[in-house]
């Protein structure tokens, strides 16, 4: 397994054992196919990679990994409430991730409300963030 998807199974995991999202966490970047909300879909962005020597394979590597954290909500009949939702979401998300174990470094880097494409009820509040870790590369092409 990649380190990169360690890492993200690793934020994943930890969104699951706080229990906030009873509907589920899932490691996709597509819209979920559910009907129960609130949920939450977490998926690399991006991901930059800074050599730390010249010297050929093996090299270490420093890696940033860019990280979308999407709460996603159901509206209801009261307009102010996807904000609320939308904001206690972040919150809570806020609050529960860490610095996965292999990671050097976790930072949330900015945030954007906003309603689903195709689906005028259903909020995201798309949060995203930055892991810093160390890789090794062997087989430079």
């Amino acid at each position: 397994m990649h380190r990169r998807r360690a890492l993200i199974d690793d934020l994943k995991n930890q969104l699951l054992l706080a229990g906030h999202f009873g509907a589920g966490v899932w490691n996709t970047r597509l819209q979920p196919k559910t009907n129960s909300y609130p949920c939450v879909t977490l998926f690399a962005e991006s991901e930059t990679v800074t050599h730390t020597t010249m010297h050929p394979a093996p090299r270490g590597q420093l890696r940033t990994l860019n990280i979308s954290v999407n709460a996603w909500y159901r509206g209801a009949v009261d307009i102010e409430k996807p904000e609320t939702d939308m904001d206690a979401g972040a919150l809570l998300i806020e609050q529960t991730l860490r610095k996965p174990v292999a990671a050097a470094d976790l930072q949330l880097t900015g945030s954007e409300y906003r309603e689903a494409d195709d689906d005028p009820e259903l909020f995201i509040v798309a949060l995203s963030y930055q892991i810093s870790y160390q890789a090794t590369e062997y087989n430079p092409q």
